[in-house]
């Protein structure tokens, strides 16, 4: 398994990519690949396992790996992201069906 750090790059730079996607796409839904990816990285997250018990890895590790990725998109990127994922729980609070909180 990779380094908590490695994992928090690589997740970072798929967030970076999909934001990059967004902002050369002109139409279509506003930041949808970018709420697609963090939505996956989300779900990559949730998923990971320790290699050596192949236990689910515990919260304690996953908020580390949530800060690093933070400090790796850095401040500009953070704010536009965060924004799109505060639009996306304010969507998902007016709605009965929580699914679609990122």
């Amino acid at each position: 398994m990779s380094s908590k750090e490695d994992l928090a790059k690589e997740y970072a730079a798929r967030i970076k990519k999909a934001y990059a996607k967004d902002e050369a796409t002109l139409g279509g839904p506003r930041h949808a690949n970018t709420k697609r990816e963090i939505k996956s990285v989300q779900s990559d997250i949730d998923g990971l396992t320790y290699s050596s018990s192949k236990r689910q890895i515990d919260d304690e590790d996953k908020i580390y790996i949530y800060k690093k990725i933070i400090d790796e998109l850095g401040k500009k990127d953070v704010v536009i992201i965060g924004e799109i994922i505060t639009e996306q729980v304010q969507k998902a609070s007016s709605i009965d069906d929580t699914s679609e909180l990122v």
